[in-house]
């Protein structure tokens, strides 16, 4: 509901034509209907004249210039195309890859390229598809589509579950946050308070000694840490080395995992912000080199115009040329 404010002629003399008042005595509203809200503009009315532009035109373009810068330009274009290896520069700010993430995941990630001949176990494959079956079951099916768990039987689609484009096929919606891990130039901050991918096997399988509660249900019933733990107790040591090895391993390839946090000495596996799950994306698949300031153009630019003092000395050669031929 907007009361117009009479500031110049040409409104009260639009008012008078609409018969503002009038209207207003009588029944106290005056809707425009046809009015276009995101364009400013009403149906059938004729285009502004120089006046109105120059006392509203700018507040006009510039609202909509902020509205646009909402929204950084942060997607491929056929000038990222050109440099395969680092489409957004070798080197960008935290800032811009936390946009980046935010805005076009999908994008900015390389895809995962997992040799599974580099694993020693059958062993490890079938607990990391027990994993990533049943840590499922610990989420909120209001995040899930279909509102239920998704369901996978073979390694291959356990291991594309936790990519971009495999929680687009389980999640409701989600947003991907960066880790600093092993990032050259990223604040402290963002390090110290990072696991490696690699690492972050341990809070999946940690030692039967160090579970949290919440771990404890899935290391009964033959969930998958049990299992895990009935390998551990009954293999010798060699083949347990091998199974560290593997699951490390395929951790270190995944994409994105949830964002894990600790709520005082609880672990916290799922996590969400305004209704949308939390994930944390792998630096493995950043295609960076470091964080910092972005390298500036080394491609020299000319003004157009050239300095006076440059334009007499090219005019008084030119005079003193035309002379001496004559």
């Amino acid at each position: 509901m907007v009361t117009p404010q009479v500031t110049h002629g040409f409104l009260a003399k639009s008012l008078r034509d609409l018969r503002f008042e009038e209207v207003m005595m009588s029944f106290g509203l005056f809707f425009l209907q046809d009015l276009d809200v995101e364009k400013a503009i009403l149906s059938d009315i004729q285009d502004d004249d120089a006046e109105v532009q120059r006392a509203y035109g700018n507040a006009i373009k510039l609202s909509s210039k902020k509205k646009q810068l909402e929204y950084p330009p942060l997607a491929l274009t056929k000038h990222a195309l050109q440099d395969d290896k680092y489409p957004w520069g070798s080197i960008i700010s935290w800032k811009t890859l936390e946009q980046l993430l935010a805005t076009v995941p999908h994008q900015f990630l390389q895809p995962v390229d997992f040799n599974q001949s580099d694993l020693f176990l059958q062993e490890s494959k079938f607990l990391f598809l027990q994993f990533s079956n049943q840590i499922w079951l610990s989420a909120h099916s209001y995040y899930l589509k279909g509102q239920k768990s998704p369901s996978f039987d073979n390694f291959e689609a356990a291991l594309n579950l936790w990519t971009i484009n495999g929680l687009k096929e389980v999640v409701t919606d989600f947003v991907i946050l960066p880790s600093g891990h092993g990032l050259t130039g990223c604040p402290i901050r963002h390090v110290d308070s990072q696991k490696s991918f690699e690492d972050r096997m341990s809070i999946y399988f940690p030692p039967a000694s160090q579970q949290t509660s919440w771990l404890k249900h899935y290391s009964q019933n033959m969930a998958y840490l049990d299992v895990y733990y009935q390998y551990l107790k009954g293999w010798n040591d060699e083949k347990k080395d091998h199974l560290d090895k593997d699951l490390r391993l395929i951790f270190s390839q995944i994409q994105c995992l949830p964002a894990v946090a600790q709520d005082k000495k609880t672990l916290v596996i799922w996590q969400a912000h305004q209704n949308k799950m939390q994930f944390i994306a792998n630096p493995k698949y950043y295609p960076i080199t470091e964080i910092g300031k972005p390298i500036k153009s080394t491609q020299i630019t000319h003004r157009a115009q050239l300095p006076g003092t440059v334009i007499e000395q090219q005019i008084f050669e030119d005079r003193y040329a035309i002379y001496s031929l004559s």
